[in-house]
């Protein structure tokens, strides 16, 4: 049950930190994910951060196609301020306060 309340504080934090960030059009480059584990499953806190450091010889849960994916998701935010990638057409949408822009994330699909 510790997990469970550890997951919506985790969740809710995010969500208040992307309204603040909204509000007033303080920004415009507001992107939410949510990690949904490896096939939906082992999806705690930090486990995502395996598909981005290193150099991917070590994968021990995701796939190689998730991982270049995440890769390219973070390189093209950084230059850009949008986390969509050439291979990933329009699926990242900006925040728009109503949940339905979440993207959610797998380790093995992407």
């Amino acid at each position: 049950s510790n997990t469970i309340f550890s997951d919506f504080g985790h969740i809710a934090c995010a969500e208040l930190i992307a309204q603040r960030l909204a509000s007033g059009g303080r920004s415009h480059s507001i992107y939410r994910y949510q990690f949904d584990g490896f096939g939906g499953r082992g999806a705690h806190h930090g486990h995502e951060l395996e598909l981005c450091l290193g150099d991917g010889s070590r994968l021990e849960r995701g796939s190689e196609e998730a991982r270049k994916m995440w890769l390219d998701s973070w390189a093209s935010f950084v230059r850009s301020g949008d986390p969509n990638s050439d291979a990933m057409a329009s699926a990242w949408e900006p925040y728009d306060g109503t949940g339905r822009t979440l993207m959610l994330w797998d380790g093995l699909t992407g």
